[in-house]
């Protein structure tokens, strides 16, 4: 049995070195791959004849405010580098992880040293 084997690539060059590796690594019958084809990465690895993955594979219902604001976000650009629900969930995911980290630093600075003893940060 081959190994399974991530690869995530962005567009332009990236994504052409990339593609270069995993078809010398079939050739050789060393791997099966997996790609993650961010942005306009996906277009090329489908038409190299790779499946592929990109954000919008991982979006969890869960997800719903965080890429619809990736929505609103992809409809202002002026050219998409992929199709709208990957150009919405790529920004939206990603702003959405930065307002949770962001809100996370928050807590921890204002939860009180105790010199050893615990506390617990409210709830997010």
């Amino acid at each position: 049995m081959k190994p399974r084997v991530l690869f995530a690539c962005y567009g332009g060059g990236h994504v052409r070195m990339v593609l270069a590796l995993v078809r010398e690594l079939e050739r050789r019958q060393a791997i099966e791959p997996l790609i993650l084809g961010l942005t306009s990465a996906r277009a090329e690895v489908e038409a190299a004849g790779y499946p592929c993955l990109g954000f919008a594979d991982f979006v969890r219902p869960e997800d719903d405010a965080a890429v619809a604001h990736g929505e609103r976000l992809a409809r202002e650009l002026s050219v998409l580098a992929t199709d709208l629900r990957e150009s919405a969930a790529y920004p939206g995911l990603g702003y959405s992880d930065w307002c949770n980290r962001r809100a996370q630093r928050k807590r921890s600075a204002s939860t009180p040293r105790t010199g050893g003893r615990c506390s617990s940060p409210s709830p997010p």
